[in-house]
């Protein structure tokens, strides 16, 4: 039974093993799981904390004695930083933190301690006792359905803890919705280290007015969601120089473009009744599109649509824009002109893939490389490659900077090379007169997908340099360029010949196709 059941292994090595547990999933069946799993037999298994069977996230598990005291101590020493997301009832400010901590109010929905009694409000500190090494006797039947607080789960490892602080050294807002159910749901990314507790953490967001989504202890259900468990994951563990990433699980996702989804529905509906009475002017309508929390759409769908395509993306990303959609049919146009059976696409800086991604997905017999110094950013591209692009095989990424990419990464010469490379001065930004809610978007978007040293020239400047290590002779080179820069871009790539340009909807100088001369 066990023995076929999947489990997604994120890392195995020197007697440390870290496993994906999903949402659902006993101890008692993540152990046994695991165990058919590895690599070799176990000395022992011992986790240094766990996560209720709601939960899901990443898992760090000991199968030396030698491992495990080297875990433990680093463990109890605070040396693991971890990051969950969470998805909160209300509108979190970016201070939560900071916030007096008061008891909440019982609302019939909210659910506490067994016993109905209020705990105290969370305080500083964090008491625990090491852990000893599990067995099958730690576990209770199969199919436990328990999904009470932590406390209890914890003891079973010979941890006990107080409700205390959570250890938490920053909340970032990930992306705020508008729901019917909660007014506001806000998704949180929280920068924990060890010792840990999911238990703590949900008691001081419950305490501090925005509980977790979850039907256990300390948190609050969705009236539509009643059945979905704990929206709280573990998704990265950085022990020193291991740093590892998982998606949050797809559940979030789906139920951000829900709530989103009916109350858009309930909105439109209030709306056109308020038109009808002629007491809607331009201004209330530039309000009602900035009622989201001020954040660029695309990112509170957690998706966006680029050349006829829908892709997934997230705050790590920047957002695909239409105009960069002269790239790829820049690039399909010029491959569709060689004699090449199975050209070879380099995207760098790829983001979401959606360059890379798009030609693949127009040119069944083309390969390609997308490359990325944002390990965030590739979990949205290689989520987007698995789901758009048949077999997804004929792609993948790289988690480098390119200034240390080589021909070995790239696994021999590129025929074609896309780029849409930062290219804001963001001191020239500073200065210009663009309007609010222009540099509001751009102030969510990820500071390295957008601006360039040397006047937002650096990137033309480097790839310039470094592009003929990783080309086929002749290749080709498709750049973006930004609105009035296409002159100097052209006179930094003077050893190149120039294609031809293409313009963007808006008309202007948008790509630029090169080959070598």
């Amino acid at each position: 039974m066990y023995k076929d059941m999947p489990l997604d292994i994120v890392y195995q090595e020197h007697d440390l093993v870290v496993a994906w547990k999903p949402p659902g999933m006993s101890f008692h069946t993540f152990e046994l799981i695991l165990r058919y799993r590895l690599e070799k037999e176990p000395e022992l298994m011992w986790l240094p904390f766990q996560l209720q069977k709601a939960a899901s996230g990443l898992m760090m598990v000991a199968t030396s004695q030698a491992s495990k005291e080297d875990l433990s101590q680093k463990y109890m020493q605070g040396q693991i930083q971890l990051e969950l997301h969470a998805i909160c009832h209300g509108l979190v400010p970016e201070d939560v933190l900071s916030r007096q901590p008061e008891p909440p109010i019982l609302d019939g929905t909210t659910t506490l301690d067994n016993d109905h009694q209020l705990p105290s409000p969370p305080a500083t500190g964090h008491v625990a006792k090491r852990r000893r090494t599990l067995t099958k006797d730690d576990f209770p039947d199969d199919d436990e359905e328990n999904d009470d607080d932590d406390d209890d789960d914890i003891d079973r490892f010979g941890l006990q803890e107080q409700q205390t602080s959570p250890s938490m050294d920053a909340v970032r807002i990930h992306s705020v919705i508008r729901s019917n159910n909660a007014d506001y749901l806000t998704t949180v990314v929280l920068q924990v280290h060890t010792p840990f507790s999911s238990g703590a953490i949900r008691h001081s967001f419950c305490h501090r007015g925005h509980p977790i989504i979850g039907n256990s202890n300390a948190t609050r259900p969705l009236k539509t969601h009643r059945d979905k468990g704990l929206y709280m994951s573990l998704t990265r563990i950085t022990l020193g120089s291991l740093q590892l990433v998982h998606a949050e699980p797809d559940k979030f996702q789906l139920l951000r473009q829900r709530e989103h989804r009916f109350w858009q529905r309930a909105y439109e509906k209030r709306l056109a009744v308020v038109q009808q009475s002629g007491k809607v002017v331009d201004d209330d309508l530039e309000w009602v599109e900035n009622a989201y929390g001020k954040e660029p759409i695309a990112y509170l769908l957690g998706e966006k649509m680029f050349h006829g395509l829908r892709f997934d993306i997230d705050r790590s990303c920047l957002i695909p824009r239409p105009s960069s959609e002269t790239l790829v049919t820049a690039a399909l146009d010029w491959l569709n002109q060689q004699t090449r059976t199975s050209p070879r696409v380099l995207d760098l800086g790829t983001g979401c893939g959606n360059l890379m991604v798009s030609i693949l997905a127009s040119m069944p017999t083309a390969t390609g490389v997308g490359v990325d110094i944002s390990a965030e950013a590739l979990i949205m591209a290689e989520k987007n490659l698995q789901s758009l692009v048949q077999p997804c095989s004929r792609g993948r990424f790289i988690c480098k900077d390119m200034a240390q990419l080589t021909l070995d990464d790239l696994h021999g010469p590129m025929d074609i090379l896309v780029c849409n490379p930062p290219y804001l001065d963001k001191a020239a930004l500073d200065r210009s007169h663009l309007a609010n809610h222009q540099k509001l978007q751009l102030a969510h978007e990820p500071d390295e997908a957008l601006f360039a040293d040397d006047q937002g020239y650096a990137w033309y400047k480097a790839i310039h340099d470094l592009a003929p290590h990783w080309l086929a002779p002749h290749s080709c080179v498709i750049l973006e360029c930004g609105k009035g820069m296409m002159k100097k871009v052209r006179k930094i790539w003077c050893g190149w010949q120039v294609v031809h340009t293409v313009q963007d909807k808006q008309g202007w100088d948008r790509c630029l196709v090169l080959e070598k001369k």
